[in-house]
């Protein structure tokens, strides 16, 4: 806070009396902040109080002021003050005095009180009175003639400023006040233009993402309508037809339907109401697996659009797959001009045809025999010429809607008519593509063994399955399952921890038992676990009535674990006549075996349990105690 006393106005004449010796502070507007005027009655300088930088004159101007500040120092109270423009200018401003009443009154005289004159007119302007410093000034520094539009008003120290008068007081406390009033106006004024500002924003915040959702919304509406219609107009599947039938499976195609992404296939077994949809495809045809020999079947496709189906469908009824093809289990003749066969039978077929040729002959009309009876599967040819070679097949027969349907004919085997004084069991190689999937180390829990077995079932194929005694006790109705599908049961130890000549003959015993209480079948193969086979193993399989197996194909699928390499091992490298050596244990094998087993059967190869691998190669049962690892 600044201070003022009478010293500081060298002009001023005795303190007035009545006027209070101390500090008085005084209210300025507008720089908001107090002024102090000291007023000793000794007429001594007081000390100097602090000021602010920007108020702080430096020392050489304190002590020796200039001509015009000389000039402009405060005259007596009893004489009027020249104030220069900007002095003036600065008194108009808002001003609001703070001085106590009682000293305001005490340092005026109250003659002054009556003259009106005082505020209404001013005292004329008296020069300063010219001291020798001042002379000498403008002696050395004459004015000079500038150019007013080059003038620039210098910067001048700040001075210390005076009491205002009451009058001015007052006009600047009505300014004050005035502004004061208008202050709310233009904040109210200001916030409301930017409320607006913020209103117009949010509406176009809130149009722009409007406008573009509505642009969307329409777009997808005329895509998805579009889409309806079409669904909704699908039209119906014509010209179904059966392009193929095998025992287990038969082709559907048709004709293609407009705006359709795919079709359905439904199917309706015999003596069955309902129709189930079995398949999906994008394709105008269809093969459809796991179908069961000598029944008959109906059929319709739909075509659909997403979740939308053709209303209508044509039916094609009575489709029926033939039987499965009978399979000669001996031949051999003894007798003179005779020959005895015997085949597997077929509980689904209602007959079977032997039929028989010359060699270098095709088979004739003259050279059937028909077999009407079902429980009988062996027949003696008789009346044949002595040291003739003939040639044998047999098929199997159902009757739908009285016309017979045949299967596919057996392998043909050859074998030399005896003249009676020899026997004759010569029987020649099948030319059929064959191979022989095996599966070890099983049944385990899990959905691996069930899931190989479904799509087994499902392709009428067979495989072979060498299991661990120790694992057969507790899945049982595994076992039941791969022994009703006609899967052949191997022998594979009890425990699958010794090897070569440390594996005990006891523990090929204890998984034979097994293997037996588990199904009511024993084993008729055996594979030494890690495929390590020494001569008491191959006494013990002698013994037991066991051939031994191994394999041509090494998938390494307990290694890789991989169902893509699996799958390409065995398809990349896979001939006529191989055993190939899979585990039942790994999802990753389902995985493989349910890629596999239908590119095998599409690509003609006949899925066959190891002993009918040996008999279609070689024209005989494989032989105990003699391991094979294939039949190419």
């Amino acid at each position: 806070m600044k201070e003022f006393t009478n010293s500081d106005n060298k002009n001023a004449g005795k303190q007035p009396q009545g006027v209070d010796s101390r500090t008085t502070k005084i209210w300025i507007p507008g720089k908001e902040r107090a002024k102090t005027a000291a007023l000793d009655q000794s007429g001594q300088q007081p000390a100097q109080t602090r000021k602010r930088p920007s108020q702080r004159k430096p020392a050489a101007q304190a002590q020796k002021p200039t001509a015009k500040q000389a000039a402009a120092q405060p005259t007596p109270a009893s004489q009027p003050v020249r104030k220069r423009p900007a002095e003036r200018k600065a008194a108009q401003q808002p001003v609001v005095s703070a001085i106590a009443a009682p000293a305001a009154q005490a340092a005026k005289p109250a003659p002054a009180k009556a003259a009106p004159a005082a505020k209404e007119t001013k005292p004329a302007p008296q020069k300063a009175p010219q001291t020798a410093k001042t002379k000498k000034a403008k002696e050395k520094k004459p004015v000079e003639k500038i150019d007013r539009k080059q003038l620039v008003r210098p910067q001048l120290p700040p001075q210390e400023e005076q009491l205002p008068t009451e009058q001015a007081a007052e006009a600047a406390a009505k300014d004050a006040a005035a502004h004061m009033a208008q202050e709310p106006k233009l904040e109210e004024r200001i916030k409301k233009k930017i409320k607006r500002d913020i209103k117009a924003r949010k509406k176009r915040v809130i149009v722009i993402p409007i406008i573009i959702a509505s642009l969307l919304f329409l777009s997808v509406f005329g895509v998805l309508a579009t889409r309806f219609m079409a669904r909704v107009n699908l039209g119906t599947v014509e010209n179904t037809y059966i392009h193929e039938t095998t025992s287990f499976s038969l082709t559907l195609a048709w004709d293609a339907v407009e705006n359709a992404e795919g079709y359905h296939v439904y199917q309706k077994k015999e003596n069955s109401e309902d129709y189930q949809q079995i398949d999906s495809t994008e394709n105008l045809y269809d093969i459809v697996y796991g179908l069961q020999q000598a029944t008959t079947y109906s059929f319709y496709v739909k075509a659909y659009s997403g979740t939308y189906e053709s209303r209508d469908f044509i039916p094609v009824e009575n489709v029926y797959t033939i039987p499965n093809s009978g399979n000669i289990t001996e031949i051999y003749s003894a007798s003179s001009g005779t020959i005895h066969v015997g085949w597997q039978g077929n509980n689904r077929a209602d007959g079977y045809l032997l039929e028989f040729r010359t060699a270098g002959r095709d088979y004739r009309e003259e050279n059937r025999i028909m077999i009407e009876r079902t429980d009988s599967t062996e027949y003696n040819i008789t009346s044949l010429k002595a040291n003739d070679v003939i040639g044998v097949r047999v098929s199997s027969y159902f009757i739908h809607e009285g016309e017979k349907i045949f299967g596919e004919p057996s392998v043909e085997h050859e074998i030399k008519v005896s003249d009676g004084t020899s026997r004759h069991t010569e029987q020649a190689r099948s030319t059929e593509k064959m191979i022989a999937l095996t599966f070890d180390d099983g049944p385990l829990d899990g959905t691996s063994g069930d899931r190989i077995l479904d799509v087994l079932e499902k392709y009428n194929a067979k495989a072979t399955f060498y299991m661990v005694g120790s694992a057969v006790e507790g899945h049982q109705e595994n076992v039941k399952r791969k022994a009703a599908l006609g899967m052949e049961l191997g022998n594979h130890s009890y425990s699958h921890e010794n090897y070569g000549d440390e594996l005990p003959v006891e523990e090929i015993q204890q998984c034979s038992n097994a293997i037996f209480d588990a199904c009511g079948q024993r084993p008729i193969s055996f594979r030494s676990p890690g495929g390590i086979t020494d001569d008491g193993i191959l006494a013990e399989c002698a013994n037991e009535g066991m051939p031994l197996y191994t394999w041509s194909i090494d998938t390494h699928d307990w290694e890789t674990l991989d169902a893509d390499k699996v799958y390409h091992e065995v398809m990349d490298n896979v001939q006529d006549g191989d055993i190939i050596l899979m585990h039942e244990i790994y999802d990753s094998t389902a995985d493989a075996v349910e890629r596999m087993v239908p590119e095998l059967v599409k690509q003609g190869y006949k899925l066959v349990t190891c002993q009918e691998l040996v008999r279609a190669k070689t024209g005989g049962d494989p032989q105990p105690g003699v391991e094979y690892s294939d039949m190419r």
